[in-house]
């Protein structure tokens, strides 16, 4: 039994009024639809996610949604001494002080880079009213919503398209008709702080633009004591953005390499995991489809069952009556489809408890955490690294997993690749502890000469609490 991703796929990048679709099904080529008009709020969503669902025929698709707005404010928090454990709920305290009129606020948070020697957050808050508009909304449609991320989630995912080392700083610029998102982040995917512009790019008056971009420069040197490094444009026309700025700044100003069409931040969304720290929507809708697939499988044969057991008492009864000259071979037989059929009453007895978890599962928001973590694991494996064998196992302290796989590229590019892995796994919303890293197999093959061949394996094994 295979519990897998839904093969329908709904995009949405919904940025200060701009409104994109992409839809993907399967292995066919996207199809794609955008908003002629600005959509200023959840009333007006409402309206065109019905038109876009209509027109690209989308209906039961995972929906992931990039979303950027006033309603979505990205405040950096410093954080006192304490215990990783601690930081949900000194957040949440946070959160809950600075609620203003009652109104229930929604978070999401990324570690940051350390502010004056103290490590920070970068805080995602969101009115809880948005986002459980949005829900409805796609329930309404009978779509199942599974990321709703901000927009600097998926352009930190693009730094790696400008070939920043790691202990490099990127000031990144995401252009739009009425916002210029800028993101100042180390290479290695340490952020220092966001800001967002409402800015009319069709204005063409960009001096209003290098201002923000010295004085976010000017910042990051005074706060963080670091210089940038680089200046990236990434959006529609960010060539002429780019050239708009020429002789501006004396650090290179680079372009994405690929044009950038309207419907790229749609698509990208798609591609990231559910499990990153900054999906807004509740872990409940993340997993509601397999919930609802498993609980359908279950029912269905809990039906089969039945008419088996209805099978049975018919023969039960045809043979009794058929028989009724042979009395001895028939109480034989009727013992014997007696112990069968208490055995398939004990089957059924069994497969309606599982469905009774299965409903507090869903209803007190409680995830089986293996289940997860393997599927999250499958998500977020950089390309090149195969998984081969993956166990987990309950333990005194947790939950005990173990992953061997091996690298299908050149050996060299080994440890990036299982660094960047092994780092997507600390970042799962779990409190876990590596404790054998794979560079202890790794190394262990380089003395043995397995790096001279593709397939070299690699191993990690730690435990959840």
């Amino acid at each position: 039994m295979s519990f897998v991703g839904n093969t329908k796929q709904l995009g949405i990048s919904w940025i200060q009024g701009e409104f994109t679709a992409v839809f993907v099904r399967g292995n066919a080529k996207p199809v794609v639809w955008q908003a002629e008009d600005e959509v200023a709020d959840i009333e007006a969503f409402s309206q065109v996610m019905k038109e876009a669902v209509q027109v690209l025929n989308a209906k039961k698709a995972d929906v992931s949604i990039v979303y950027e707005s006033n309603e979505l404010s990205h405040p950096f928090i410093q954080l006192p001494p304490m215990n990783t454990k601690d930081l949900p709920l000194f957040l949440e305290h946070r959160v809950e002080e600075g609620k203003t009129e009652g109104v229930s606020m929604r978070y999401s948070y990324r570690k940051s880079l350390e502010h004056r020697n103290k490590e920070g957050v970068l805080l995602h808050l969101i009115h809880q009213g948005v986002v459980d508009g949005m829900i409805k909304i796609c329930e309404n449609l009978n779509l199942f919503p599974v990321k709703l991320l901000p927009l600097s989630e998926i352009m930190e995912q693009e730094i790696c398209r400008f070939h920043v080392q790691d202990d490099e700083v990127i000031l990144m610029v995401a252009a739009f008709n009425n916002l210029m998102e800028v993101l100042v982040s180390r290479g290695d995917g340490k952020i220092l702080f966001l800001r967002d512009l409402n800015y009319d790019k069709s204005s063409g008056d960009f001096e209003r633009l290098k201002t923000e971009i010295k004085r976010s420069m000017l910042y990051a040197r005074q706060q963080f004591q670091v210089a940038v490094d680089y200046i990236a444009i990434i959006g529609e026309d960010s060539a002429g953005i780019a050239s708009s700025m020429d002789g501006a700044f004396d650090i290179p100003i680079q372009v994405s390499e690929e044009g950038i069409s309207p419907y790229f931040w749609a698509e990208e969304v798609i591609k990231l995991s559910t499990a990153v720290e900054t999906n807004l929507f509740p872990i409940l809708y993340q997993y509601k489809r397999n919930g609802q697939r498993m609980r359908h499988w279950v029912m269905g044969v809990v039906s089969t069952v039945c008419i088996v057991i209805f099978v049975f008492a018919f023969v039960l009864e045809y043979q009794a009556w058929q028989k009724h000259h042979e009395p001895v071979v028939v109480n034989h037989e009727l013992e014997a489809l007696k112990l069968q059929k208490n055995r398939i009453q004990q089957d059924i007895l069994e497969l309606k408890s599982i469905d009774r978890s299965i409903v507090v599962f869903q209803d007190k928001l409680i995830t089986p955490v293996p289940a997860w973590f393997l599927e999250s694991v499958s998500k977020i494996m950089p390309k090149g690294l195969v998984l081969t064998s993956s166990e987990m196992m309950r333990g005194n302290h947790g939950w005990q997993f173990t992953l061997i796989g091996s690298l299908k590229l050149k050996a060299s590019l080994g440890p990036e690749k299982l660094t960047l892995f092994e780092e997507n796994i600390k970042a799962l919303p779990l409190q876990m502890v590596i404790d054998k890293s794979w560079k202890e197999s790794w190394f262990e093959s380089i003395r043995q000469g397995g790096m001279e061949h593709k397939n070299t394996p690699f191993l990690i094994q730690g435990h959840i609490l």
